[in-house]
């Protein structure tokens, strides 16, 4: 909110402008000495509210379509739960999820690449789920008209996007929609995703969705090119979030989806996964992950309820977990990874409350 005050868009990114800086540990207030940065006094030099200390972070304001729409319904997502204790912060939240989304319908997409928002394509995913979150908000037939318009591509989408961009969002609709053109396609384009993802549950014995270069036999990380990508980092995260999407699946489809995609990634966070039976979450089970790549690192120690990404393929090429707080691949501490487990852990709790009898 802050970046959209200053500017009226959102802004792709802001980060430490050294490698120094990047690489602090311990208290988190040693990043910044709180003074404005100012290339003509000494490194140590203070006058004023500046110094000559290079600490001040960089922020990348491009505009990215992809970012607004995210952030528009993440606002408006957000307007709902802040409203009964802060109403004006929750006021202002829905007006600038509201700008953000009738800008976009307004001006040409913009893609500037930059790391985990949408880079463009054909598919407006972030657009349908923008409009179906403030559809669902406010009930404003603008947005879903809006939807209306876009339900040929949604129609169109592979199985990877009815799972892990749209459908979980528009299946959130279905209490809200009795137009039984748009129910049918949602509830087609889940049942794509609930045949592909029985697919890859059943090629592992955890029964959770392991990216597909992870089950190849030839998979290796002999180059610098094998190590591109995602493709030396745990799996948790990834798994995390799935889950989370399946808990929407599950409470409004829940003749198709049922509990034990999530329930299998909680238990495979919690220990039951590939090279040992440590638990991802540190300081939670009997045996927990208790050297992690948090701000302490330095003391190889951990902080309670961080959750790591957890066990990657590296050299020479099958599932290891080092207890090392340096290898950020595996024990990095991230807020997404907490968030989305107490977020299943929850949803779990919900799921064996809620079990027909007998199950």
């Amino acid at each position: 909110m802050g970046g959209f005050r200053a500017s009226g868009h959102i802004f792709a990114g802001i980060i430490e402008s050294s490698q120094a800086q990047y690489d602090v540990t311990g208290d988190p207030m040693n990043i910044t000495d709180n003074h404005i940065y100012d290339r003509s006094l000494k490194p140590d030099q203070v006058v004023g509210d500046r110094s000559g200390k290079p600490d001040d972070r960089w922020a990348f304001t491009n505009r990215n379509t992809g970012l607004q729409y995210r952030v528009a319904q993440t606002f408006a997502a957000a307007s709902r739960v802040l409203q009964p204790k802060k109403p004006e912060l929750a006021d202002e939240c829905l007006a600038a999820a509201r700008t953000l989304w009738q800008y976009e319908q307004t001006h040409p997409p913009v893609y500037a690449p930059n790391a985990y928002v949408g880079r463009g394509g054909s598919f407006p995913s972030d657009e349908v789920t923008a409009s179906a979150e403030l559809w669902l908000t406010t009930g404003d037939p603008r947005y879903r008209k809006r939807l209306d318009a876009l339900l040929p591509q949604i129609r169109a989408t592979s199985p990877e996007q009815a799972g892990r961009s749209v459908g979980w969002m528009l299946v959130r609709l279905l209490p809200k929609i009795s137009d039984p053109e748009f129910r049918s396609t949602v509830v087609e384009i889940a049942k794509k995703w609930r045949a592909a993802a029985d697919q890859i549950e059943a090629s592992n014995p955890y029964g959770v969705r392991f990216p597909a270069f992870a089950l190849r036999s030839d998979s290796k990380l002999d180059t610098p090119e094998h190590t591109r990508g995602n493709s030396i980092m745990g799996f948790a995260w990834d798994l995390q979030s799935d889950a989370m999407r399946d808990y929407f699946f599950h409470k409004n489809l829940p003749d198709i989806f049922g509990a034990d995609s999530l329930l299998n990634v909680v238990n495979f966070v919690l220990g039951c996964h590939p090279a040992s039976n440590t638990s991802y979450v540190s300081g939670v089970g009997a045996n927990s992950q208790l050297i992690a790549y948090g701000f302490n690192r330095d003391d190889y120690t951990y902080i309670p309820g961080g959750v790591i990404s957890g066990a990657s393929f590296m050299r020479p090429g099958f599932m290891d977990l080092k207890n090392f707080p340096y290898y950020f691949n595996q024990t990095e501490y991230v807020i997404h990874g907490a968030g989305s487990y107490i977020f299943d852990v929850l949803a779990a709790q919900w799921m064996l409350q809620h079990a027909p009898s007998g199950e």
